[in-house]
């Protein structure tokens, strides 16, 4: 189905989808949506369902911003709309979402009343950069150049929170990985020593062999490379981060 016009279109999976996994039914929504500045929506039949497929006028005085009802023929962004499309899935006050976005999305002056929506709507739980060279090789076979890729993880706000105009400050974990285990040919990185060489590991596995009838098991050392990857460091961090609201150096 379309994601973006649900619960609406006729693709195959929508009758399904509006009974299994209606609007506010999900825990936590997941995903990776396409973006490419070669690529906005125009189709003003799906961009009227969306606030953010309009065009959001600055406050003369404060920081906000101003829906002011018309549709932007200009197109936007897809990934955008996959950003408020993923907070409708999701349950108000306890769902979650997490998205990778082009880097530019959080920092670009061009496209604030986009993070101000968000701070708005949602409670930001985590935001991680990440390095583009695993991306390179997923895109190469499309003739694309990758954006520099981030990791939001966001909570959906209650009803009850969003009629309350103050905003109390919160922590939120941040992070920049700089290895993810592969170059941008593919080719997995392994852990290297100051002067390059690479590293070995001592790694205790257990081995089943079969002797007749018998399975005999059976320890041993293997010595072995490491890939090089910081992204299960993140992930142990933040769980750390959540239980504790802290992380340790």
């Amino acid at each position: 189905m379309d994601a973006r016009t649900f619960p609406e279109g006729d693709l195959d999976g929508v009758e399904t989808a509006r009974t299994a996994i209606p609007l506010e039914s999900m825990d936590m929504v997941l995903l990776n949506p396409w973006f490419s500045t070669k690529d906005t929506v125009t189709d003003e039949s799906i961009l009227r369902s969306y606030d953010l497929g309009k065009i959001w006028n600055k406050e003369e005085a404060g920081a906000g911003y101003i829906n002011s009802g018309n549709i932007n023929s200009a197109g936007v962004p897809p990934e955008i709309l996959f950003i408020e499309r993923a907070l409708q899935w999701v349950k108000p006050g306890t769902g979650r979402v997490a998205i990778l976005l082009p880097n530019g999305l959080l920092g670009n002056p061009a496209v604030e009343y986009v993070r101000w929506w968000v701070l708005r709507h949602c409670e930001v739980l985590a935001s991680v950069d990440l390095p583009v060279e695993p991306f390179k090789v997923t895109v190469q076979e499309y003739g694309l150049t990758p954006a520099l890729p981030s990791l939001l993880v966001l909570r959906r706000k209650s009803a009850e929170e969003l009629l309350n105009t103050a905003s109390p400050e919160y922590k939120i974990f941040m992070a920049v990985v700089d290895l993810a285990g592969v170059d941008s040919r593919g080719n997995l990185l392994f852990e290297r020593a100051p002067d390059g060489e690479e590293l070995l590991f001592e790694e205790e596995v257990v081995e089943r062999v079969r002797m007749g009838d018998e399975v005999q098991v059976r320890r041993i050392t293997r010595r072995d490379r490491k890939i090089d990857d910081e992204l299960p460091l993140v992930a142990s961090k933040y769980e750390e981060f959540i239980e504790t609201g802290e992380v340790s150096k």
